[in-house]
């Protein structure tokens, strides 16, 4: 069963400090939530906040309250799944009223298929930096990169190129909560983890590609996040993934379960 959010009409219209009669449809409820939340700081900044991710959502009013939803992907057919249960869940929109669903999109991808690059020489990677940052002038890159890569790296660093790389401890685990919607565009190096971690992680049984595979998509991820003001149809459109290795063609097939993948030529 999908999650559901609901919130009253009267609520919001507390919090946005407007009349609910005045809250007729979805549309007028997250353009009045968006200015509000570009005002000058209130202590109901983060209420607000939490609406807007709400209207992110599949949205509908029914009965005086807002009901948002999640829709999620079914892992085998690759299909967003808009509601997976024999009896509709409360709050569950009428079935004579006409529902509309956005189309599935997944932000764009590209995998630079020329170079692996290999501890601790990395050659290459510097040059591939200068290159997105010359063919992308006015976009700002979040690099991720383990400690030995980034050491080569910021040394000749490009205008506008964030270098991260403590988001990851030795063993893979991901820091969670940092998200950086600021950067246009992610570069992720093949290598997310020191050798020795690799090694480690061999050691006790766990897939080392696996662990590296699964900490580009959600290095990659920290980009993808709504801007105050932003859709998450303006994410998609302006947002760009690089994968900075030929080792990410491998797994292609895996990675177009969540991007729109192509060559980088």
């Amino acid at each position: 069963m999908p999650h559901i959010s609901s919130l009253p009409l009267d609520d919001i219209a507390k919090l946005l400090g407007v009349d609910a009669q005045g809250l007729s449809n979805v549309a007028v409820i997250k353009e009045l939530a968006e200015k509000a939340f570009s005002k000058p700081l209130t202590p109901e900044e983060d209420r607000i906040y939490t609406l807007l991710n709400m209207l992110r959502k599949t949205c509908w009013i029914e009965e005086d309250v807002l009901n948002c939803m999640d829709l999620y992907d079914n892992t085998l057919s690759g299909r967003p799944v808009f509601a997976a249960t024999a009896t509709p869940p409360p709050g569950f929109p009428p079935w004579w009223e006409k529902i509309e669903i956005q189309p599935y999109k997944k932000p764009k991808a590209f995998i630079f298929d020329d170079a692996a690059f290999v501890y601790p020489q990395y050659e290459g990677a510097q040059l591939l930096l200068w290159l997105i940052s010359r063919r992308y002038p006015d976009s700002r890159i979040a690099v991720f990169a383990i400690s030995s890569l980034r050491r080569i790296l910021e040394t000749n660093l490009p205008p506008g190129v964030g270098l991260y790389q403590g988001l990851i401890d030795a063993w893979g685990k991901m820091r969670v909560g940092v998200d950086l919607p600021e950067y246009d565009i992610a570069v992720v190096f093949w290598p997310s983890l020191h050798i020795s971690a690799r090694r480690r992680l061999r050691a006790a049984g766990r897939d080392p590609d696996a662990i590296e595979l699964m900490q580009a998509i959600q290095l990659a991820g920290r980009i993808l996040r709504p801007r105050p003001g932003e859709t998450h149809e303006d994410v998609l459109a302006k947002r760009l993934v690089i994968f900075a290795d030929a080792r990410f063609s491998r797994p292609k097939k895996y990675l177009t379960r969540y991007f729109e993948v192509e060559d980088y030529d």
